[in-house]
């Protein structure tokens, strides 16, 4: 409204809607906005803003986004609720820009709507998304002590496969950090960690397990 104060006075029938949108888009916050003259002195503005949908964590400053990748501003509040992205903003050219769409915040957000697809138990319990590289993610969850590490595509089948194992892993192992699902054979732990015999050997480090059998190609 502050942007429009100006405005008060002038001859409506002169006025370029065009500049005036202009000064409305450049809004941190602003999508996207409609003008409509409804002479004889009234302007009719209708402004859509950005929902955040996620919150993007670098190295220095936290922005919230938009589900489009969409950088909006920074974060004003300690704690937004929302979906993390963390990225090391070195890593990654150009760095995320309030204003500007960020393609890798957008791929990260793509692939955490692949997990909201899977349901209640896995989805919704996804609070942050850790961007490895372009195509390389790690998800970690609420009341999870482990991560998982995924590429984008196929993520049910992987996820399925994932569930049917994991018995298995807990079974086997006390503890373990990671489980990397990126691999079409294999899954990989890391940081797998068992006091169990007979296989004191195994504390402390990354383990391959080779698929076979599978319903489906991984």
């Amino acid at each position: 409204l502050a942007r429009l104060e100006p405005l008060r006075g002038n001859n409506l029938l002169t006025l370029r809607l065009q500049a005036v949108e202009g000064g409305l888009v450049d809004h941190a916050w602003v999508q996207s906005v409609r003008l409509r003259k409804d002479l004889p002195s009234r302007l009719l503005v209708e402004i859509v803003e950005y929902r955040p949908s996620a919150v993007v964590t670098t190295s220095e400053l936290r922005y919230w986004a938009a589900s489009d990748g969409q950088v909006i501003a920074p974060v004003d509040v300690e704690d937004p609720g929302l979906l993390g992205v963390e990225l090391d903003a070195s890593a990654f050219v150009p760095a995320p820009e309030p204003g500007r769409r960020s393609r890798t915040v957008a791929a990260a957000l793509e692939t955490a709507g692949e997990m909201l697809v899977l349901g209640e138990v896995w989805g919704r319990r996804l609070e942050s998304i850790m961007v490895l590289g372009p195509e390389d993610y790690e998800l970690r969850f609420a009341d999870t002590e482990w991560s998982v590490r995924v590429r984008p595509g196929d993520l049910e089948a992987r996820w399925t496969f994932l569930e049917r194992l994991l018995p298995r892993l807990e079974e086997r192992y006390d503890r373990f950090e990671t489980v990397d699902l990126r691999f079409s054979r294999r899954v990989v732990l890391q940081g797998a960690e068992t006091d169990r015999p007979p296989s004191p050997e195994v504390a402390a480090q990354d383990v391959e397990l080779e698929i076979s059998g599978t319903d489906r190609p991984l």
